[in-house]
């Protein structure tokens, strides 16, 4: 099976060229993606079988602030032509070894994007690749760790020969836990391209319901780490000054209901929110109103089969408004009934499964019985003079010890 995918941007900080233009280089990069889908850290090391002036393109307008730390201290930055444009250069004076560490942004350094298939991500590594027409690298080892909530769907190589990168299918991918591992030898550079999918209980969460909910164009679903949040218009779910929902409300509560049917979540927050215009009638203020409107949607979700330990209601008036309540639009942005989903860090889809030992049948082994024999204990040889050494010592039922002079040895 083959993916493709179309790239919108490409890898700065990691599409850069090592300035070796002979062989006897390793190149050795490991990218840590972060959990939040934002940032990373990035970490190079270049050895050479030679010492000399060595370099580092990074691309153009290279943030250095990015930089954790550089080694060895003698480098300088510099502007340089290459591919047409000026590229930041990190230049070392004389080295056979160099390494640096720096944060990157996923986005822009790994060209972090979604894919058509359901809750799945792409991101691009690249190991970098040495100037010159006849230049060869050695290794070029590219290690991406992904944290537990991701799960690695797909991933291939290219590799560069000729100027040209070329797809390998035979390429010596490594993959132990969430860490893969490309291997290539005597090429000019390589990147690896990976897919992998959340599958945490808020990414399972929220991908459920906003499948669920996405017939209704009114519905907004947005999700954080640990959250899933559903936003309805106050409108469509209650009529003016009431607290009891209408038909439609109740078919999208309902279908969220269903959505959330069998899913690990540790607790539901809904919440009623007004604008700033005073009410008449029975209720005294927007407050009893929005906490009536979130307590009326509680009850109906328990009544359709949620677990009422699992739910609450609370009314938050016109004290938390999204717009200005300066228009009719945005007076209706603020009418409205949010849905917090917040998914159990405990999540089923990380325990390991549990596997039975089979039962061992006990069996008693009696043990052989030992002939007892009885060992005649030689005569001791009777010594008699001076004593020379530990064995005629030993042999008198003695110790032979040093007695802290070079060569000065007793029977004791």
């Amino acid at each position: 099976m083959i993916k493709k995918t179309k790239l919108g941007i490409v890898a700065c900080a990691l599409v850069a060229y090592t300035s070796a233009a002979f062989a006897g280089a390793v190149s050795e990069s490991i990218v840590f993606i972060g959990d939040d889908l934002k940032t990373g850290l990035a970490y190079k090391n270049m050895r050479y079988d030679y010492a000399g002036k060595m370099s580092f393109y990074m691309g153009s307008n290279y943030n250095k602030n990015k930089m954790s730390y550089i080694k060895p201290d003698n480098y300088q930055w510099k502007k340089e032509k290459l591919d047409g444009s000026f590229q930041d250069k990190l230049e070392f004076t004389d080295t056979s070894n160099y390494a640096f560490l720096q944060r990157i942004n996923l986005k822009d350094d790994l060209a972090l994007e979604k894919t058509k298939e359901e809750g799945e991500l792409f991101v691009l590594v690249d190991g970098g690749a040495c100037v010159g027409a006849n230049c060869i690298q050695d290794e070029n080892i590219i290690s991406v760790v992904l944290p537990k909530k991701f799960k690695i769907s797909y991933y291939e190589a290219k590799e560069k020969n000729n100027e040209e990168y070329v797809y390998n299918k035979d390429a010596n991918f490594k993959l132990i836990d969430n860490t893969l591992t490309l291997y290539a030898k005597d090429m000019q550079g390589a990147y690896i391209k990976l897919w992998f999918k959340d599958i945490s209980t808020t990414s399972s969460i929220y991908q459920n319901v906003s499948d669920s909910l996405a017939k209704y164009s009114e519905i907004s679903v947005s999700k954080s780490d640990t959250e899933t949040k559903i936003s309805m218009p106050m409108d469509n779910v209650f009529d003016s000054g009431k607290a009891v929902a209408k038909p439609l409300g109740k078919e999208w509560l309902l279908t969220l209901v269903e959505a959330l049917k069998d899913k690990n979540f540790k607790e539901i927050r809904v919440e009623g929110h007004t604008d700033n215009t005073p009410i008449k009638g029975v209720y005294p203020s927007n407050w009893e109103l929005s906490s009536a409107r979130a307590s009326d949607a509680v009850r109906y979700m328990i009544q359709q089969g949620l677990d009422s330990s699992k739910i609450a209601a609370v009314g938050y008036a016109d004290t938390r408004p999204i717009a200005d309540n300066n228009s009719k639009e945005n007076k209706a942005k603020n009418r409205r009934i949010e849905i917090t989903v917040i998914g159990n860090p405990d999540s089923d889809s990380h325990e390991q499964p549990v596997v039975e030992v089979p039962a061992v049948e006990q069996t008693s082994i009696e043990a052989p019985v030992v002939e007892e024999t009885s060992i005649e204990t030689p005569a001791v040889e009777q010594i008699s003079g001076e004593i020379t050494n530990g064995n005629q010592c030993e042999a008198l039922g003695k110790r032979w010890e040093w007695n802290g002079t070079i060569n000065e040895w007793k029977c004791l």
